[in-house]
């Protein structure tokens, strides 16, 4: 009861597929953005603010998963 007043009911399935296919599109985009840094276009300021935000993101949930593990081994 804790954890789900904490955390809120589950995704449905709609939400998940929608989560699902949002994280492809990310994946998609992150992609060609890395491919045109690598042939060494500079890319427009809305990818590079995209690219620095998702790159936050990605550091925020590695540093959330880190904290619930070490929780877990404290437990």
């Amino acid at each position: 009861m804790r954890m789900a007043r904490r955390l809120g009911p589950p995704p449905g399935r709609y939400m998940i597929s929608k989560l699902r296919e949002e994280a492809a599109d990310n994946a998609r985009r992150r992609a060609g953005l890395r491919q045109m840094l690598e042939r060494g276009s500079s890319l427009r300021r809305e990818d590079h603010a995209w690219l620095e935000a998702y790159h936050a993101d990605l550091a925020l949930a590695e540093a959330m998963m880190k904290s619930s593990d070490a929780e877990d081994r404290a437990a």
